[in-house]
């Protein structure tokens, strides 16, 4: 399963041209970056299937239409953030129903965290996909502060 983690942009400005992404592998625990056409070539040819993107009519659309909120890289730089991407929930079924779930978050270097809903008030970090915790999710159990969502923060 392949999610991605981060953009390469050309500066951090919100509009700024998207050169790339970073993907993480989350089977091999491996991330990859990648160019933005060879990520539209690879999931309009099906090849490919990013979690949280997708391709209309020939452009890349972030599943929560929230692409600015990402981390952001400029010339293979990490911009520093306390932004984070959801990429699953840890399966606790005793243990979740003792001491609440938690989710499965990742910063743009792939560092992993397992993260009660909260720890990621108390630490402000910002959520990327907050998408997932709709009533359709497995993780909309999850009670996120309005807060969590980052204008443009990088």
């Amino acid at each position: 399963m392949l999610f991605m983690i981060a953009v390469h942009r050309t500066s951090n400005k919100k509009r700024s041209t998207i050169l790339g992404f970073r993907l993480l592998d989350l089977g091999a625990w491996k991330t990859m970056d990648v160019s933005k056409e060879d990520v539209i070539n690879g999931i309009a040819s099906g090849r490919v299937r990013i979690e949280n993107l997708s391709v209309v009519k020939g452009r890349i659309v972030e599943r929560g239409n929230c692409m600015s909120r990402y981390p952001v890289i400029i010339n293979g730089n990490l911009v520093p953030s306390r932004i984070v991407t959801i990429v699953g929930k840890q399966d606790m079924s005793f243990m979740g129903a003792m001491f609440g779930d938690k989710a499965t978050v990742v910063d743009g270097a792939a560092n992993m965290s397992l993260m009660h809903a909260d720890d990621i008030n108390r630490y402000e970090q910002y959520i990327t996909n907050l998408y997932l915790l709709t009533n359709k999710s497995p993780l909309a159990t999850f009670q996120i502060n309005e807060s969590a969502v980052p204008e443009y923060t990088v």
